[in-house]
């Protein structure tokens, strides 16, 4: 299971599902660079939610994963689907928790 945090939180906000979940899962908590108290590294100018995508499909074939099931939380969530459009084979399933639908909902009326 790969579980990516929101805007804000660290991967500190799954502790309660990873000790919900018990032993006899691999769980990989992913830390967003720049994000939560994490140091910004290659990500401090630019798109984020694409080349993190990228990175977590690298990183699913390099620790040789069978289709893991990734769940994200709000922003989270963005990079969570955009990792399944984008490699629909290196992912089993994608549960997104907590996302705006719309991001322009936040600002004023859609349209």
């Amino acid at each position: 299971i790969i579980l990516i945090p929101g805007l804000s939180s660290s991967p500190k906000v799954w502790q309660g599902t990873i000790d919900h979940l018990g032993a006899g899962w691999r769980v990989h908590s992913i830390h967003i660079q720049g994000f939560a108290g994490a140091p910004v590294e290659g990500n401090a100018e630019g798109p984020v939610a694409a080349p993190v995508a990228e990175e977590i499909a690298r990183y699913i074939a390099e620790q040789g994963l069978d289709k893991p099931a990734v769940v994200g939380h709000s922003m989270g969530g963005t990079i969570g689907m955009m990792l399944a459009a984008r490699h629909p084979d290196a992912v089993g399933k994608l549960m997104v928790v907590d996302m705006v639908p719309f991001m322009g909902a936040m600002f004023g009326q859609p349209g």
